[in-house]
C-alpha cells in the first residue's frame, strides 16, 4: 500500500494588492506629480518609513506580548 501526498499549492496576491491600493489611494493620490521620479520620492520618503514604522511597532507589541504572556505562566 502506498499513500499519496496530496500538496495543494495556493498563490495569491492579495498582499501586493493591498499594498497597491495602500500605495495609490494614501499616498500617491494627494502628489501632482505623476511622473517615475515622483513615485520613487514618495516611496522613499512616505511609503517606506510608514511601513517600517508599522512593522517596528507590531514587533514591539508581539515581543512585550510575548514576554508578558512567559511571565504570567510561571
Amino acid at each position: 500500500m502506498r499513500a499519496y501526498r496530496h500538496t495543494i499549492s495556493i498563490h495569491t496576491t492579495n498582499g501586493v494588492e493591498r499594498q497597491n491600493e495602500e500605495l495609490k489611494c494614501n499616498f500617491l493620490a494627494s502628489h501632482r506629480d505623476k511622473s517615475l521620479s515622483g513615485l520613487i520620492s514618495v516611496l522613499i520618503t512616505e511609503f517606506f518609513p510608514d511601513k517600517y514604522a508599522r512593522y517596528d511597532n507590531s514587533f514591539k507589541v508581539q515581543a512585550s506580548f510575548r514576554k508578558n504572556k512567559f511571565r504570567n505562566t510561571t
